[in-house]
């Protein structure tokens, strides 16, 4: 649209004097109700009062519209007036108004400024006003800070608003909210003046009304020492879940072409009863990087007492948080914030592989529509299982494959191990933000970890008597006793070919005169269904007694230990590899094993 001419006020006689000039290009000047010298003021001519209404006056010699106001307006509502009075009062009336009043043509308005370089991020036609166009800066810059007294957004080199129809161009560069009481504070070119940032502060607290109650939470924060910044989810099933910081301190956002951070130096943390199973911990850098969904992630405050990591957050963990941003978050991105804000939207990444050769030894519903979680291991892999009073660890040879098809992950394990008294959990590989997230997940599902001489894996050997000295009597003979020792580790093994259940120390067969001997451990063979006995040493005596042993060892072990193996691996040939059932019985071995016999 071709720039049009000012227009006059008929407000005016032809006998007033000129008025100061107003920013007719966007430069800040003097409003024009500030006070003048009297000798400027002409006979009948009274300034502006506190309290009266607005008023339009003209300066003839400078030949535009300016507004005379309590409290004064600035370059920006002049601007915006002048505009409005070009587009919408017609040209030839105006011109013949301002001719039988005997005063100056109209000045033509100044041409809109040229389009700076930048990317469009808002669009919308507003009928007679035209488009109106939203324009961040060519970095895309965008710096929220929310505190608990209000927030601070700056748009880096300036966001301009143009609106078309009137041929208006706006820069806006910082915009600063107190929350209570509401205040406004805007950086722009033209400057927005008194006037202009009053009416702005009242159109922004209507429009931000409804959210108030969101960023000022009437409840007091959950910890002492800190602050509330925001409360969401009152109304929702799994709210309300408050987002707080360390007293003082503030969330900042940063959004650019080369990604998204949310940072907080005294470090965030969300809290509420959905959320009460969580660990705790502060959150201090969260980065999405904008060429590759990279994450980085920083973190602080989990506790650790038994078990230590060399870092907070693992390689591991951040790349699945890549991951589940490309399939969960990024085709849920609306096309145009990928575009104009610059958010990284990759392609799907591909499914895992299926290998039909592996043995799925564990599986999970997972929460959603998100398919099922799998543990998956090799046949030729040995895993072992170890336990004693203090801790349950799993070890593979191979590695363990976590299978979630649904999410597209895949991911290599080599062990874990669960502490009974502190149910600290650790991972192999992973930092202390997951580790502790598992442990919360176990917590969840098991409960606080017991008293450890009521629960774990060894708990099957209560099921043996103990002689004087606190020792398990596994095999009593008039001539010889089997005994393991307290504080005994029982490290069971699992292979295609069967179990090893091996303890450390040994196993001691107290024999008579002092002559004692080492087992190394019971062995289960899948091929004939049946415990044995392997003994430490070949000498004569060691050759008489393991025949004693294994004479009437054999009935004892299959009484004892024979129930607590699944049906199906007391078939003889029973493979791991071919069991179409396998889950449900190793599962089944797991927990007869974890069992305890219970006593009255």
């Amino acid at each position: 649209m071709s720039p049009r001419t000012a227009p006059s006020a008929s407000a005016c006689a032809p006998s007033c004097p000129p008025a100061p000039a107003c920013a007719s290009s966007g430069a800040p000047t003097r409003s024009s109700c500030a006070p003048r010298p009297a000798a400027a003021r002409p006979r009948g001519h009274r300034p502006a009062r506190r309290g009266r209404r607005p008023r339009p006056a003209l300066a003839p010699r400078r030949r535009f519209l300016e507004l005379l106001s309590d409290p004064p307006a600035g370059p920006l509502v002049h601007e915006i007036l002048r505009r409005l009075f070009a587009r919408f009062v017609p040209d030839k009336p105006l011109a013949e108004l301002l001719r039988r009043l005997a005063l100056p043509a109209a000045a033509p308005l100044p041409p809109p400024l040229p389009v700076p370089p930048g990317a469009v991020v808002w669009e919308q036609t507003v009928g007679a006003f035209g488009t109106v166009r939203v324009s961040a800066d060519q970095a895309r810059t965008v710096d929220l800070s929310l505190r608990r007294g209000g927030a601070h957004i700056a748009f880096g080199k300036g966001a301009t608003v143009r609106v078309l129809g009137l041929g208006l161009h706006i820069t806006v560069r910082t915009v600063d909210l107190t929350f209570l009481p509401w205040t406004l504070v805007i950086d722009a070119s033209p400057p927005a003046g008194e006037l202009g940032q009053h009416l702005l502060s009242h159109a922004m607290r209507a429009l931000f009304a409804e959210f108030m109650r969101h960023f000022w939470p009437s409840d007091r924060s959950p910890r002492a020492g800190h602050d509330t910044l925001l409360a969401v989810g009152a109304d929702k099933p799994w709210g309300p879940l408050k987002i707080c910081v360390a007293k003082g301190g503030s969330i900042d956002l940063h959004l650019d072409h080369d990604g998204v951070a949310l940072r907080s130096a005294a470090g965030l943390f969300v809290t509420g009863e959905a959320l009460d199973w969580l660990p705790d911990f502060y959150l201090h850098d969260l980065n999405l990087r904008a060429r590759d969904a990279a994450v980085k992630l920083a973190i602080s405050g989990i506790a650790e007492e038994h078990y230590h990591e060399a870092a907070a957050v693992s390689p591991v963990t951040e790349a699945v948080l890549s991951h589940l941003y490309k399939v969960l978050a990024a085709p849920r991105l609306p096309a145009v914030w990928a575009q104009r804000l610059g958010l990284p939207r990759p392609p799907l990444p591909p499914a895992p592989p299926d290998d039909p050769s592996r043995i799925a030894v564990f599986s999970a519903r997972l929460p959603g529509d998100y398919g099922e979680f799998a543990l998956l291991m090799d046949p030729a892999d040995t895993v072992t299982l170890t336990a004693n009073e203090i801790e349950i660890a799993v070890e593979s040879e191979r590695g363990l494959s976590a299978r979630m098809p649904g999410l597209r992950l895949a991911i290599q394990l080599r062990g874990a191990r669960y502490h009974l008294q502190s149910g600290e959990v650790q991972v192999g590989g992973l930092g202390q933000l997951e580790n502790a997230l598992v442990e919360a997940l176990v917590r969840r599902q098991i409960g606080d970890p017991a008293d450890p001489g009521a629960s774990g894996v060894r708990g099957v050997l209560d099921r043996f008597p103990a002689d004087e000295r606190g020792r398990l009597v596994l095999f009593h003979h008039p001539l010889v006793d089997v005994l393991l020792l307290p504080g005994t580790s029982v490290r069971l093994r699992l292979d295609d070919r069967g179990l090893k259940i091996d303890a450390d120390p040994a196993l001691v067969v107290d024999g008579p005169a002092r002559l004692n001997f080492l087992v190394c451990g019971l062995h289960y063979s899948f091929g004939d269904a049946r415990f044995s006995i392997d003994f430490e040493g070949d000498t004569v005596v060691a050759d008489l007694f393991e025949k004693i042993v294994d004479a009437r060892a054999e009935k004892r072990l299959n009484d004892q230990l024979l129930p607590l193996v699944p049906a199906a691996m007391r078939t003889p040939g029973y493979r791991l590899s071919t069991d179409p059932q396998v889950r449900a019985n190793i599962a089944a071995l797991i927990r007869s094993f974890a069992r305890r016999k219970r006593t009255s």
